[in-house]
């Protein structure tokens, strides 16, 4: 049984990438599972050979056409689900089939967020002395 399209045209682009299914080439072409829009396969005379792909509500979404979709349920649930996410991982961190790769790029995330807080820091550190300095010049006799 076909599934009933959800929109009736392209609901827009993503600004992220949110592709779950990676960067594709797909030879006989795709169509988008919440629109209905088709894309044609390979024309590498064009340069257009390829599209991104997400699955979403069990569907396939081009992420060109729908993304925008993907967007509005991160903006809306993204804090829910990622925290929902960490508490899973937490409890079985050993899940490879779930959490394949996962701790490593949490552990990629973590210390990136690490030298960001370092970076602030040191940024407010640097302030407090300059208005220090600042205030010194300036204080009356």
């Amino acid at each position: 049984m076909k599934k009933k399209l959800l929109f009736s045209e392209p609901v827009g682009p993503s600004a992220h990438e949110w592709s779950n299914q990676g960067l594709a080439v797909y030879e006989s072409g795709a169509t988008c599972g919440l629109c209905g829009t088709e894309y044609p396969g390979v024309d590498f005379e064009s340069g257009n050979s390829s599209i991104t792909i997400s699955c979403f509500l069990g569907r396939q979404v081009v992420e060109d056409c729908c993304g925008r979709v993907l967007d509005l349920v991160y903006k809306e649930s993204g804090e829910v689900m990622a925290r929902k996410f960490l508490e899973d991982f937490a409890k079985n961190p050993t899940d490879q089939m779930r959490f394949l790769g996962f701790a490593s790029f949490l552990s990629r995330c973590l210390q990136e967020a690490n030298d960001n807080l370092q970076t602030v820091t040191e940024e407010v550190i640097e302030a407090e002395q300059k208005l220090i300095s600042l205030e010194e010049k300036i204080k009356p006799v």
